[in-house]
């Protein structure tokens, strides 16, 4: 696998500060501050997207990378606050982290950007009046931590504005576990968000322009199983919230039983789709440990994926959620089509 994430910030527009934070939290472990953000619609880049505002400094939303890859591919939009005259202090963007060590990181200005190394201790690079003010700029980050053979490379809209290779990347003997984006009082927004890793062969570069749309289910699919938490509705209804409703909910405790939704369809025209990511919420009962499969059935091809919620892996409020990847169509094994997603069900079984 190469494409290990996206946040494009859906399902959490209107929330603000601890409301956000406790739903963020829940799907992305680890992050913090968080309340002091909120998330709201902007139409600058793409009709009704929603972006995230840091209010204040130091807000942080983390991606885990538990397998500790050495090489790492991430990209975020953001948009200053501030015009071409005004350079305010550097704030933090994002990095390629050991938990609050940093290995690689970018930070940026109103205008500018530059690469620290090793933990903040050597500024590498400094690129000034690359960025737009007042628009939105694709920031892309390609880096390696190691102790001789690590590099990076700075993207921005595409472009490739820096780079250095054989070079000591690595703060101490620590490995890669995180990547973490950061707000930051230096701009106002942060839109789309992605990290790759660069194995597979598929994913394994920075990706260039891209957007991230959700899609939530508008219809029962192949099978209901489960039992909705309301009577005599349909299940897709429990599980179609544009906001994190812990209020419906479909259940399952007998084995094989599953649920298939069909969603809505991708609007727009897409040249390339990167992949999808299945973002499943699994509440916990008294049973302390509960395994589900996470279901795509794509042309009557069914691909599934076991994830295992228990008392180490919940998150808050006995929640876990599992961002399950799937780069290609399980029924062609090649990159998705706009129309294979359009017609593909997506759902749960209970192990």
């Amino acid at each position: 696998m190469a494409l290990r994430g996206i946040e494009g910030w859906g399902g959490y527009t209107g929330l603000t500060y601890s409301t956000f934070e406790n739903i963020l939290r829940a799907k992305w472990p680890g992050s913090y501050w968080m309340d002091d953000s909120t998330v709201s619609t902007d139409s600058d880049r793409s009709a009704n997207e929603d972006v995230w505002r840091p209010t204040d400094g130091g807000e942080l939303w983390i991606l885990d990378l538990l397998d500790n890859p050495e090489e790492i591919a991430c990209g975020v939009y953001m948009k200053g606050n501030y015009g071409s005259d005004s350079r305010n202090s550097w704030g933090p963007l994002f990095s390629i982290n050991n938990a609050s060590s940093e290995h690689i990181l970018i930070e940026a200005s109103t205008i500018d950007l530059r690469v620290k190394l090793r933990n903040l201790s050597t500024v590498v690079a400094t690129f000034y009046s690359v960025l737009e003010p007042r628009r939105w700029n694709l920031v892309e980050l390609k880096g390696k931590v190691h102790d001789t053979t690590g590099y990076w490379y700075l993207y921005v809209n595409g472009v490739l504005i820096g780079s250095d290779t054989g070079i000591d990347t690595k703060y101490s003997t620590l490995n890669v576990n995180q990547l973490q984006f950061h707000g930051s009082i230096a701009w106002t927004m942060l839109g789309d968000s992605y990290c790759c890793d660069l194995t597979g062969g598929k994913n394994d570069d920075v990706l260039g322009p891209f957007h991230i749309q959700g899609i939530l289910p508008n219809a029962n699919g192949d099978n209901s199983d489960w039992t909705p938490s309301t009577a005599n509705v349909d299940n897709y209804t429990m599980v179609d919230d544009v906001t994190a409703n812990e209020g419906d909910y479909v259940e399952s405790g007998t084995p094989a039983e599953k649920d298939l939704y069909n969603y809505e369809d991708l609007t727009g025209s897409w040249d390339e789709i990167f992949g999808l990511q299945v973002n499943t919420r699994l509440f916990m009962d008294a049973a302390n440990s509960e395994t589900i499969a996470v279901l795509c059935s794509s042309n009557g091809t069914e691909d599934s994926a076991n994830v295992t919620a228990n008392n180490t892996t919940v998150g808050d409020g006995d929640e876990a959620q599992f961002m399950r990847i799937l780069e290609d169509d399980p029924d062609t094994a090649n990159a998705w089509a706009s129309a294979a997603i359009d017609s593909a069900q997506f759902g749960i079984e209970f192990i």
